[in-house]
């Protein structure tokens, strides 16, 4: 029972230290226009009804203009 708990104590720090995730800690950053969403009015339609989408882009620079979309 000794060796067994001994054991235990032994490999802890060895199993909490492999649990560490790494993050990004960039990722609000936006470095190039990024499609963020898309947004459809009237959300749901019939088939062969218009709906007109729209799309939400992100630009690095505040002011900047929205790049074109194909």
């Amino acid at each position: 029972m000794r060796v067994r708990l001994a054991l235990w104590f032994a490999f802890l720090p060895v199993g909490t230290s492999a649990c560490v995730p790494t993050f990004d800690d960039n990722l609000p950053l936006i470095d190039k226009p990024t499609l963020l969403a898309i947004e459809a009015e009237p959300a749901e339609a019939a088939p062969g009804k218009e709906v007109q989408l729209s799309a939400l882009v992100g630009t690095p620079e505040p002011k900047g203009a929205a790049p074109a979309l194909r």
